[in-house]
């Protein structure tokens, strides 16, 4: 999701010593992440959790008037990253019984018998739209992935911080790993809402696996926007500082 910083009303001073080392820290985590690129699945990836965009619908040619920074539709590509983990996942799972599959190959059966579950709550708009695809069937016609294992997780909500404070405790329960999905300029900030206020039920790090597609792109401007709300968000809870983060993914 992207979201308007929910933070003390004054700007800090953009050469502000804190500020400065707190931008400097999200553009060096991002550098990070993007040099090491996104993990290699595992057969212990039981769910996959896809966090929204701002784009309301998945025509590729959206963009939301006010994220002109965009250059894609970040809730499309983020589902699609999120339909290729479960079909990388089943295909890990299919090889272990003797079964070797390409991805591509993988079919709607595979992914019922072998495949994670993908959940899914953002805005009430999106859960809409989603929930009239899966009802037409459309997720297996559009994408390959089975309707019946797409889950609705909850009735909507409002931002990042949002999703985590409604995020589905069942689903932690009951999986090995659990898969978070999102933009590459968006991960940092995932990392750092766990331990935070908004992480009311203390979500246990080491369960989750942290992904993104492997052809994200993020514009210049997108990164540099990110940077800068980091620090507000630092100083009204809504995040937790990096430093005291254990940054692996």
């Amino acid at each position: 999701m992207s979201e308007t910083p929910r933070s003390p009303s004054q700007k800090p001073e953009y050469f502000d010593p804190e500020y400065t080392e707190s931008r400097h820290a999200y553009v060096e985590r991002l550098r990070a992440l993007a040099e090491a690129g996104a993990p290699e699945p595992h057969e212990d990836w039981d769910a996959v959790y896809v966090f929204s965009g701002p784009e309301l619908t998945l025509d590729p040619a959206e963009r939301p008037k006010n994220q002109e920074n965009n250059t894609y539709n970040q809730t499309l590509t983020r589902l699609e990253a999120g339909f290729m983990v479960a079909k990388k996942v089943t295909a890990l799972r299919l090889k272990a019984t003797g079964v070797e599959k390409g991805v591509s190959a993988i079919t709607l059966d595979d992914l019922v018998a072998h495949g994670p579950n993908i959940y899914f709550d953002g805005y009430t708009q999106h859960n809409e739209l989603l929930a009239n695809m899966i009802a037409q069937g459309e997720l297996s016609k559009q994408f390959g992935f089975p309707d019946t294992k797409f889950i609705i997780s909850g009735t909507g909500t409002k931002h990042t911080g949002d999703q985590f404070a409604h995020f589905p405790l069942s689903v932690v329960a009951e999986s090995r790993k659990v898969v978070l999905v999102s933009d590459l300029y968006h991960i940092p900030r995932i990392e750092q809402y766990f331990g935070s206020k908004n992480d009311v039920h203390q979500l246990p790090r080491e369960k989750f696996e942290l992904y993104f597609h492997d052809t994200s792109r993020i514009a210049m401007k997108q990164a540099l926007a990110e940077a800068r709300k980091t620090y507000p968000y630092e100083q009204s809870g809504d995040l937790t500082p990096r430093s005291k983060l254990n940054e692996s993914i």
